[in-house]
């Protein structure tokens, strides 16, 4: 079976967010533009934090999955092991993810700069997608290690809870690329953070 890629959504954050923050040449304009700037420069910082974590995460759980050859369960012990990791880190990613979004909600308090708020409830809408798809790792990761350590995880069984992940994951992948192409047109259609 074909492995697709789980991680669409989260990456799609990162990659969103520094592409409204990489035009700024500095952070001219004056009042709530300026500060509206600001607050992108801070979420891209912030993003570029998550980019890590989720490359480290992406690529355990790669690993992980990686070395469970067709037809079989994954090995107890090393999934187990390989689960506490990927818990620190989806724990990381959920901790940058709301300091983002708390970033973009200071965004929507500034007045007088309609565009900048609607781009940055799109990019809110993205970062509530990045959670979804970050607590669903850590929803499949605990399903599959408490089965196996049940003794009732079958090569069915764990086909059936991985593909449903998969499927998962890439209808949150798709969501957020769709928010992430209006985010992007938004921005370039009014000039914003230029």
């Amino acid at each position: 079976m074909k492995r697709p890629a789980a991680f669409a959504v989260i990456l799609v954050i990162a990659v969103s967010l520094a592409t409204a923050a990489l035009l700024l040449p500095g952070c001219g304009g004056g009042g709530s533009t300026g500060q509206a700037k600001s607050l992108a420069i801070k979420a891209n910082d912030a993003a570029g934090q998550m980019n890590t974590e989720v490359s480290k995460l992406t690529q355990e759980f790669k690993t992980l999955d990686s070395e469970t050859p067709e037809g079989s369960v994954p090995d107890k012990t090393k999934w187990a092991a390989a689960a506490t990791g990927i818990k620190a880190k989806t724990d990381a990613a959920l901790k940058t993810t709301e300091e983002i979004i708390k970033t973009y909600e200071e965004m929507l308090d500034l007045k007088g700069v309609p565009k900048y708020s609607e781009f940055a409830k799109l990019q809110l809408q993205i970062l509530r997608l990045t959670e979804q798809s970050i607590k669903a790792i850590v929803t499949y990761v605990d399903k599959i290690n408490a089965m196996l350590a049940s003794g009732t995880l079958t090569p069915d069984a764990y086909k059936q809870a991985r593909t449903a992940f998969y499927n998962e994951e890439t209808a949150l992948g798709q969501q957020a690329q769709s928010l992430s192409e209006e985010a992007s047109k938004l921005r370039k259609d009014n000039n914003l953070f230029q």
